[in-house]
């Protein structure tokens, strides 16, 4: 699905990456479970470890009222 010129996203089995320009911007998980040992909600926003994978930690959830865990550049490191 693509939103604008510079923003897609591509759903996959656990996740929805988050592509901006020609990079990952993050990762959103699409359904509760865990990821690398570590429980997670749907709607968590995790980094991208790579272009194909999310790194282990949640960096915050696109269902929450406090919405500061993002820059334009991707989830902040916390």
């Amino acid at each position: 699905m693509k939103l604008n010129e510079k923003l897609s996203l591509k759903p996959g089995r656990k996740f929805v990456k988050v592509i901006r320009g020609g990079s990952v911007w993050g990762f959103v998980a699409k359904e509760d479970g865990v990821h690398k040992g570590l429980p997670m909600k749907a709607g968590d926003v995790l980094k991208a470890a790579g272009w194909s994978a999310p790194a282990k930690h949640t960096r915050g959830n696109i269902f929450d009222d406090n919405q500061d865990y993002f820059h334009w550049t991707g989830p902040v490191y916390r």
